[in-house]
């Protein structure tokens, strides 16, 4: 069984105690997976409020270790500032978005996670929180720097032909 919401601080909405009811049950065949309410207040932003099994086996993480602390714990020192801030900004924005990110296990292992995320919406539209699909991305450390020289190339490709 995956992580409950029972230490978290505050309550969940029901839409959102809903959505992990029903996920309960399939929790075994569900990708790696995370439920982030609502920011309520600024202490608790972006707090983990329930995680999949399969979520806690990919990262090494316990319930305890999960609910209730923000989803930046999954960052380490070679995670992309750029694409975390990408990241959070949808959370904060309320959309939906895809990332790949270098991520962390408990135990300090790095992996590239590729980071699905869908708002949770109830059934007047409004946004109670938010399903973050975690699965393994296909990048590498090789491809990731690759990228950044290619922007890196372009950049000075595009600066040359303004100067000319």
């Amino acid at each position: 069984m995956g992580a409950l919401a029972q230490d978290l601080a505050g309550t969940l909405s029901p839409r959102l105690e809903e959505e992990m009811q029903r996920l309960l049950p399939v929790d075994f065949r569900v990708a790696a997976l995370l439920i982030i309410p609502g920011a309520g207040s600024a202490d608790a932003k972006h707090q983990i409020g329930y995680a999949t099994k399969q979520f806690c086996e990919m990262t090494g993480y316990e319930g305890p270790d999960i609910v209730g602390h923000p989803f930046e714990w999954l960052a380490g020192p070679d995670t992309d500032p750029v694409a975390l801030s990408d990241f959070l900004a949808a959370l904060d924005n309320d959309e939906a978005t895809e990332v790949d990110l270098l991520a962390y296990t408990k135990a300090g292992v790095s992996f590239w996670g590729h980071l699905q995320v869908q708002p949770v919406k109830r059934g007047d539209g409004v946004i109670e929180g938010f399903a973050v699909y975690l699965s393994h991305a296909e990048k590498t450390r090789a491809s990731y720097l690759s990228e950044a020289w290619q922007k890196i190339e372009d950049a000075w490709t595009s600066d040359r032909r303004d100067v000319d």
